[in-house]
């Protein structure tokens, strides 16, 4: 069985996320005003901090385009 991004985005209203529908339609806002490089970017990102969560950082990464 194979998951859509719809069943992804579905699942953000369960644990641990529990987003509120208005959250739920900013996130599909957001993906949807992704570049392919934004997109890549953004695996980059959690790649690189591993999904700690105590990793931060501030401000946005520099993006050479």
């Amino acid at each position: 069985m194979s998951t859509t991004t719809s069943d992804t985005i579905a699942s953000l209203s369960r644990a641990p996320f529990n987003l509120a529908p208005d959250d739920i339609a900013w996130v599909r806002r957001t993906l949807a005003g992704l570049s392919t490089t934004d997109r890549i970017g953004q695996l980059m990102l959690y790649a690189t901090f591993c999904g700690d969560p105590s990793a931060r950082f501030s401000g946005p990464l520099p993006v050479n385009r």
